[in-house]
């Protein structure tokens, strides 16, 4: 009798953001050499991940301490932080979609655009990626944004996040 490991299949993960943080694509090959905390090709193969939702996300411009601060008292009213601009945004966007790219060009992962591409890279023993965006403020009102992104592979978009 043989026994099958079982493919998770992850709603959402934070790995772009993380590689973007520490350097963007300069530090892609991370996720084939392992990494602390977030999802590796080494950790995935150990755990059975099969694929998920890879996440892009802009986040807001905000204090954290002063937030963590306030939060410590019995009340608080804390601001919403400023409307992040088109423009960063789009360059936030644009650099994580590179670390993307630069993961399945070295062999860690397959955007995925369909349900058959992800029965595919299943099937070839690599991981499935469905590009997702958090927040909408790199589409554009006239949506040309969106038609790049999705010709990039996006497939989700939790449109309220930032």
């Amino acid at each position: 009798m043989t026994t099958a490991k079982p493919i998770i299949f992850d709603g959402h993960n934070d790995v772009l953001s993380k590689i973007f943080n520490e350097g963007g694509v300069a530090r892609a090959a991370s996720f084939l050499e392992g990494r602390e905390g977030a999802i590796d090709l080494k950790k995935a193969e150990v755990g059975g991940f099969g694929g998920g939702f890879f996440a892009v996300y802009v986040p807001s411009q905000f204090d954290l301490e002063f937030s963590y601060e306030e939060m410590e008292k019995a009340s608080y009213s804390l601001p919403l932080p400023e409307p992040i601009k088109w423009s960063k945004a789009v360059a936030v966007v644009a650099s994580q979609v590179t670390i993307l790219r630069e993961l399945e060009r070295l062999g860690g992962l397959t955007i995925c655009h369909s349900v058959s591409d992800i029965r595919s890279a299943f099937e070839d023993g690599k991981i499935a990626a469905i590009f997702h965006i958090e927040g909408a403020e790199a589409i554009d009102p006239d949506l040309h944004m969106l038609e790049v992104l999705h010709s990039a592979g996006l497939r989700s978009i939790g449109p309220v996040w930032s």
